[in-house]
């Protein structure tokens, strides 16, 4: 797998940034295939979506 530095759009219509390279963590080196980030750059530009499947609590993290 590659690993690449710069910001994450994460599908927004506009092209707007949500996710900052330095705020990444795991997915890759976690073998879960999922981008995985401690903040958005701007928390008014995504929403939360509480998981509680498979008896754990998960936040999915979507762009607004």
């Amino acid at each position: 797998m590659l690993k690449r530095t710069g910001l994450s759009s994460g599908g927004t219509s506009d092209g707007e940034s949500l996710f900052s390279p330095q705020d990444k963590y795991g997915s890759i080196d976690s073998g879960c295939g999922w981008p995985c980030f401690t903040r958005p750059l701007h928390t008014e530009s995504v929403k939360e979506k509480p998981d509680m499947r498979y008896h754990m609590i998960r936040i999915e993290v979507r762009n607004k």
